[in-house]
């Protein structure tokens, strides 16, 4: 691997690799009267090592460790690193540079609230990348990000590779329009999930929602809000804290509001039964309150305040925010254990792995998932994502019509190609009338003659309905036509008495000229 000299970076002559960090490997203690030393051999700390007489005081300690280190090191040699000068490389204009600048938008662009992630996973980053870090992002070969994936699963353990390269992903990802080739990313995607399902919780399940459902008229109003808003959407119990009447379509009942910790919207439509509690809240609330839950937000002396729960947050207070979240984990653990169904990895954000799952197996597209559930990318979302229940009792089923025919000696067709499909389909073409009966009768239970009364029954309400939109259309044009007749004749009433007036004009033309021994011109009365 070759690197850059700091000379032209720094103005600074200091050979890479010659900065005294020799403390930093090297572990001093004091114990049962000896001092003890030990030193990282590699990137694994040795055993301690004591000698009783020879270090009395911490400084020879510190002396003998880095003795100990540099036969250390003498005994097994660092790799040769060639140096390589390029006066043409801009520090400002340098990976290292322009990505620090962009984690640092990303963070205020996002409102993030704990930087440390991102932070540590920058430092690996530019550990794993050396002095290539110092080139220019379009220089940048995806190659050298290969390092950096083998250095976090190296160092780091569990879950944190995959949380730690998820936030570079992030910050990368805006330096693709300067060039950045996206290859580069690709190196940080083979990497385990920063999260599974197990560390996120179980999905409710079908039974657990039938206990739910049994229980929930009795319960308080919060209780009941907290339920249906986790059902519609499966927001996250902060989020759900912070839910805005000004966020409510009571029309709809779409919400839509920002979430707390990310600036991302949260839309969905609530379900008939929270959609009427918000409008009940709403009304007893009365106008100029702001938040659905004020019982959540705000402490118990506060409730009674005038000003309480008539300002906006554009982003709630870090204590307020968790007091919110804790209050509503509360209340949701209480009701899950009324329910019987209180166990470790069942909480609020149980609906939340429910709800994707569910809209997964119903085939919901992406962009609406996303902006469902209050994501930006689909690794973030995907988190939440389980088989779901429905699919699983659908494999079932399928299932065993296959072993059930083996079973019992039948065939059992098992398309694997549209192919095979379209031919399974034309070679039993001749028998679809007769399936599609057999099919109509054992939906109906009955005989046909129920799908003939179904299907008269509907060709007589439209005929119904034509015969009427016929009889409006027909007194439509009659009342018209009586208007058109009666215009008529009141125009005929008109051009009379305008002929009547014109000939009686022309008589008086007629006497005045006779009188005068004049002949009168008159122009011709019109028809």
């Amino acid at each position: 691997m070759s690197i850059i000299s700091l000379e032209h970076i720094t103005g600074s002559a200091a050979p890479i690799g010659e900065v005294d960090a020799d403390m930093k490997n090297i572990a001093v203690k004091y114990e049962d009267g000896r001092w003890r030393v030990r030193i990282k051999e590699g990137r694994k700390w040795g055993s301690w090592h004591t000698k009783a007489g020879e270090w009395h005081n911490g400084a020879d300690a510190r002396a003998g460790g880095k003795a100990m280190l540099a036969k250390y090191r003498e005994a097994n040699p660092e790799p040769v690193v060639l140096r390589i000068l390029d006066p043409k490389l801009d520090p400002k204009k340098s990976f290292r540079a322009v990505y620090q600048k962009k984690m640092e938008e990303y963070w205020k662009r996002q409102g993030t609230r704990n930087e440390s992630p991102h932070k540590s996973a920058a430092k690996h980053l530019m550990a794993a990348l050396g002095a290539h870090a110092e080139v220019e992002p379009k220089s940048m070969k995806p190659k050298w990000f290969a390092p950096v994936r083998e250095r976090l699963l190296e160092r780091l353990s569990g879950k944190t590779p995959g949380m730690y390269a998820q936030r570079l992903r992030e910050v990368l990802g805006t330096l693709v329009p300067l060039g950045l080739d996206p290859l580069s990313i690709g190196e940080l995607d083979r990497m385990p999930s920063g999260k599974s399902s197990d560390t996120a919780g179980f999905p409710f399940s079908m039974a657990n929602i039938k206990v739910m459902m049994k229980l929930e008229p009795n319960q308080s109003d919060t209780t009941r809000m907290l339920l249906w808003g986790g059902a519609s959407g499966g927001p996250q119990a902060v989020d759900l804290a912070f839910l805005p009447f000004a966020g409510f379509n009571d029309a709809t009942g779409v919400c839509r509001w920002k979430r707390t910790k990310v600036n991302e919207t949260i839309e969905f439509a609530a379900l008939p039964p929270l959609q009427d509690l918000i409008k009940k809240r709403q009304a007893e609330l009365g106008e100029g309150a702001v938040y659905v839950f004020p019982e959540l937000i705000f402490l118990d002396e506060e409730i009674g305040l005038p000003k309480t729960n008539t300002v906006f947050w554009k982003r709630p207070p870090e204590n307020i925010a968790k007091r919110a979240a804790q209050n509503v984990n509360t209340v949701v653990t209480e009701f899950l254990t009324l329910c019987g169904i209180k166990a470790e990895g069942y909480t609020n954000k149980s609906w939340r792995i429910h709800d994707i799952s569910l809209w997964s197996a119903l085939g919901v597209k992406d962009k609406t998932r996303l902006r469902m559930a209050g994501h930006k990318t689909l690794d973030q979302h995907r988190v939440y994502e389980v088989p779901s229940e429905i699919e699983l009792v659908r494999v079932k089923d399928i299932m065993w019509q296959y072993y059930g025919a083996i079973r019992e000696g039948r065939d059992f067709f098992i398309p694997s190609t549209p192919y095979d499909i379209y031919e399974a389909i034309m070679k039993r073409w001749d028998q679809f009338p007769e399936v599609m009966q057999r099919l109509v009768h054992e939906e109906l239970t009955s005989s046909s003659a129920k799908l003939e009364l179904f299907i008269q029954a509907a060709f007589e309400s439209q005929q119904l309905m034509i015969q009427a939109g016929h009889a409006e259309i027909l007194a439509t044009v009659r009342a018209e036509s009586a208007d058109l007749k009666r215009d008529n004749e009141l125009l005929r009433e008109q051009v009379a008495a305008v002929l009547a007036n014109q000939a009686s004009q022309t008589v008086l033309l007629k006497q005045i000229a006779a009188a005068n021994g004049v002949e009168a011109e008159m122009e011709p009365a019109f028809a």
